[in-house]
């Protein structure tokens, strides 16, 4: 059985697990995960494939922004070893909270509905919509936001991410969105011709064309709408890890004042706009 079909019942359990969690601490005030990390010496980091957030490279290094950032932090925080699960996006959030993994490392970006099951960091960075369409726009679609919804159009977006909410919101319909379940899948929907563009935030629809550079363009529109910044992407930590959490916090917000945090950045093909600097 699929992910995406286990979805409600494992979610609704580790929900449900998270707030008994969440309500135990409040009675107890126990709270021994940053004591706990330190004292097993380890930190165990789910990730789903997202790049330039988080991807394998060659040598089967798990690379990218988010867990090289959880390499230092760990490293800040006397954890001198990171052990590394991935998943996918549709698991990430009931695998956090079914403690498979202590953090959440990838392009996984803060919404409402997340705060109210699981605990974030601060912001890493933060990112506009874009549109990837197939090779010099045969449709000569406008760049995103100025694309405007008709009966004919169909755009892919990743599912469960709060993308459908948005372009609903913004006067597309269900007729206009193909759900897909990662950026790949998207990217070759397009390619296919089962989507006329694929909407993501700039930053991870930049690596996906570089990766096919013959096939795709990225339309991004400029200046930038600011109403159509699609959230902040961050770390996530289950609700009652509160001493990891403000501990990582502490140590994030030191790192992002550094240089050393930019040039990292930098790498991984984020701009001076993507990023959020204390």
């Amino acid at each position: 059985m699929s992910s995406s079909y286990k979805w409600p019942l494992v979610s609704g359990i580790a929900v449900l697990a998270a707030f008994l969690g969440a309500a135990l601490f409040g009675l107890t005030g126990a709270d021994e995960s940053l004591q706990r990390a330190r004292q097993d010496d380890l930190l165990r980091v789910g990730f789903a494939v997202e790049a330039p957030f988080a991807f394998v490279g060659p040598d089967s290094q798990v690379q990218g922004v988010m867990p090289e950032l959880a390499r230092e932090l760990a490293g800040r925080l006397g954890i001198r070893r990171v052990e590394f699960i991935q998943t996918s996006f549709l698991s990430l959030i009931p695998d956090l909270l079914e403690r498979r993994f202590d953090v959440i490392a990838c392009g996984f970006y803060i919404s409402p509905e997340r705060q109210r099951i699981m605990r974030f960091s601060r912001p890493v960075s933060h990112s506009g919509p874009a549109l990837m369409v197939r090779k010099g726009n045969p449709l000569n679609l406008p760049a995103f936001p100025d694309l405007k919804p008709t009966p004919a159009l169909r755009v892919a977006i990743m599912d469960r991410t709060g993308s459908e909410r948005r372009m609903l919101d913004s006067g597309y319909s269900h007729d206009n969105l193909l759900l897909v379940p990662d950026p790949p899948a998207g990217a070759a929907s397009v390619i296919s011709g089962e989507a006329q563009g694929l909407v993501m935030p700039v930053a991870q629809l930049r690596i996906l064309a570089q990766g096919r550079p013959q096939e795709l363009d990225v339309l991004d529109g400029k200046p930038r709408n600011p109403d159509w910044r699609w959230g902040e992407v961050a770390f996530a930590f289950n609700l009652s890890d509160r001493s990891l959490q403000s501990a990582w916090d502490e140590a994030l917000g030191k790192y992002q004042a550094s240089q050393a945090f930019r040039e990292l950045a930098f790498r991984h093909a984020l701009t001076e706009q993507d990023l959020i600097v204390q």
